[in-house]
């Protein structure tokens, strides 16, 4: 599973990284996540290859919000999380389809309470759709419909 955060304070990325890898490894699961600083960065390195999507709304030059609408153009699918202090976008977040909101300052149990929501979503959108594999350059989401063929080599 691919996440990906848009945060520019560097304490709450950090927090939120340390978050799904406590989670992922008390519950085995494989994550595989980015972080960006900037919209400007997510929007450019945007392939709409990501799972989840947990996005500040407050930050400088062009806003999470903003951001979350031109990603939407790209990629319909995508789960997205607002973790942010500014409660009042919450009705905004629904001309993006905002899955959650996470309310800063972030806690553990908080948290897990919502990822795990967010993986049931996940589970059931398109469990039978995907699969995820361990490839060298880290982990990639393949859809089964574009499949047509595998080749093992051991």
């Amino acid at each position: 599973m691919k996440i990906y955060i848009l945060e520019d304070e560097k304490a709450v990325a950090d927090k939120l990284c340390s978050y799904i890898e406590r989670y992922c490894g008390e519950h085995g699961v494989a994550a595989d996540t980015k972080v960006f600083s900037n919209a400007f960065d997510l929007i450019e390195n945007y392939h709409a290859d990501a799972d989840i999507l947990f996005m500040d709304i407050q930050m400088p030059l062009m806003n999470g919000m903003e951001a979350a609408k031109k990603l939407r153009e790209t990629d319909k699918k995508v789960l997205i999380v607002f973790v942010t202090n500014l409660a009042q976008y919450a009705v905004e977040g629904y001309e993006v389809n905002a899955f959650d909101f996470i309310l800063k300052p972030v806690e553990y149990e908080g948290f897990t309470m919502r990822f795990e929501r967010v993986l049931k979503e996940l589970e059931h959108r398109g469990a039978d759709r995907y699969i995820n594999i361990t490839a060298k350059s880290g982990f990639k989401r393949i859809a089964l419909s574009g499949l047509m063929y595998v080749e093992v080599d051991t």
